[in-house]
């Protein structure tokens, strides 16, 4: 799954390249265009869904205020609980350069009792379907 970045001023530091802490908030922009695309309508979001339980990114090389973006998505990972979900934002007018990458393991949650629940067989399904994975 790809999603376009658009890079905003405010996102530039000091250094004239994108901060590192911008990165996680590109992340969190893909992540909820890729299941938007693949849950679509199957997850009813104020009831249920994901909370983010573990996110690590590397670094590779700086972005800058010119640059254009594209974040990569996939998820790598389907548990009985847990998805984890693999990540690149590249330069898409550089040769396709990795900029950063990321990995992050998200928990399928029940918002109102508060507490982990199974990743629902829909949504499982729909992953697996998307992602050409075994179930």
């Amino acid at each position: 799954h790809s999603t376009p970045i658009q890079i905003r001023f405010n996102d530039i530091d000091i250094a004239w390249h994108i901060n590192n802490a911008v990165h996680f908030e590109y992340y969190d922009v893909a992540r909820v265009a890729y299941f938007n695309t693949v849950l679509a309508n199957l997850v009813q979001w104020k009831k249920e869904g994901f909370v983010l339980a573990h996110m690590e990114m590397d670094y590779m090389t700086p972005a800058f205020l010119d640059d254009i973006l594209t974040i990569y998505t996939k998820i790598t990972k389907v548990g009985e609980k847990s998805i984890t979900m693999f990540q690149e934002i590249r330069k898409t007018n550089n040769e396709n350069e990795l900029v950063s990458s990321c990995q992050s393991v998200l928990v399928s949650f029940d918002y109102q009792n508060h507490l982990s629940i199974l990743l629902p067989s829909t949504w499982r399904q729909a992953i697996v379907d998307y992602e050409h994975l075994d179930g």
